[in-house]
């Protein structure tokens, strides 16, 4: 046999051991990037700002949801149904993360509750109004059950509306949010001190914070967050967006998070994304993915270089 046939079979028995070694070197465009909290997202809800789903306990998801924002299930750990394509955010069930972010939202939820100064406009329906910011007050169940509702910033980019809701918070089908004269959607709140139910097709702005659990229908859109302290987040064919920023910051980490039965990976060796497998179900992250890393290059860099000398020696 000759000594490039030994070479051959050695080369091919070092790639079939670890076939990473050939991967992308540090290529930056298949690096995940996580969203970019604003000032004052950080500064009220702390680390929950990084995420666009957080739930207490087990959440589910029917039918093609995207998301751009980490989600996360904290104390419960389970995640059902079809995948979420998740952009510009991490997976993270049970872990010190999630853990981490639940306690930063029981302290947003006090805040939120406790901000003084509110107007109180329990028993009024949304459709129709048109609000300035401020902070406002429910006594008992928020409604918007039909039309649409303004939030006017009057000019003021940096407008914050605090909505106080002692229990429940409903939007009806095909009802609106919608924003005028500057201001952001992350400077909305809805603090709800029950659950939060979105029908079908409705588009809401805002941080949803709720005490209990949060239900979307389908094809509901928002522009927020949806945050859950004890209950669990439920979509269908949704799309959830906490992010208004294009400037997001890349994470190099390589973490892993678990569930009951399963590690799961929040990123992989794939160039499209990431499959985290949770309870039979997927959670897809799209774009966002490091293929391999530069010391995984350079072993197999010397090992080249130390096969080619010990054939030439023979």
């Amino acid at each position: 046999m000759t000594q490039f046939s030994y070479l051959v079979i050695i080369l091919v028995a070092c790639l079939s051991v670890n076939s990473n070694f050939l991967g992308n070197k540090s290529d930056k465009s298949s690096l995940r990037y996580l969203i970019t909290p604003t000032p004052a997202n950080a500064l009220m809800l702390g680390s929950a700002a990084n995420y666009a789903v957080l739930a207490g306990s087990t959440t589910t998801n029917s039918g093609i949801t995207k998301v751009t924002g980490s989600v996360g299930i904290s104390p419960g750990n389970v995640f059902a149904g079809d995948a979420i394509e998740i952009t510009s955010g991490e997976f993270h069930a049970g872990d010190s993360k999630s853990q981490t972010a639940q306690i930063d939202l029981t302290s947003a939820y006090d805040k939120l509750f406790n901000t003084p100064g509110a107007t109180d406009m329990t028993g009024t329906e949304l459709g129709g109004l048109t609000i300035a910011n401020g902070v406002y007050k429910f006594t008992s169940s928020c409604f918007l059950s039909a039309g649409i509702l303004t939030l006017d910033a009057n000019g003021d980019a940096n407008a914050t509306w605090i909505f106080q809701i002692v229990t429940t918070f409903i939007a009806g089908v095909n009802t609106k949010i919608v924003m005028i004269n500057s201001g952001s959607p992350l400077n909305v709140y809805w603090q709800v001190g029950s659950s939060a139910t979105f029908k079908d097709s409705s588009i809401i702005k805002g941080n949803i914070v709720a005490y209990s659990s949060i239900a979307f229908g389908n094809l509901v859109n928002l522009e927020g967050r949806a945050l859950a302290r004890l209950g669990g987040v439920t979509m269908l064919s949704n799309t959830i967006v906490a992010s208004d920023s294009s400037n997001n910051v890349l994470n190099t980490s390589n973490s892993v998070t678990t569930n009951a039965t399963n590690t799961v990976p929040v990123s992989s060796t794939s160039s499209t994304g990431t499959s985290a497998t949770t309870t039979g179900t997927t959670a897809t992250t799209t774009g966002t993915t490091s293929t391999s890393s530069n010391s995984s290059y350079n072993s197999f860099k010397w090992l080249t270089i130390f096969v080619l000398l010990s054939v030439l020696m023979i």
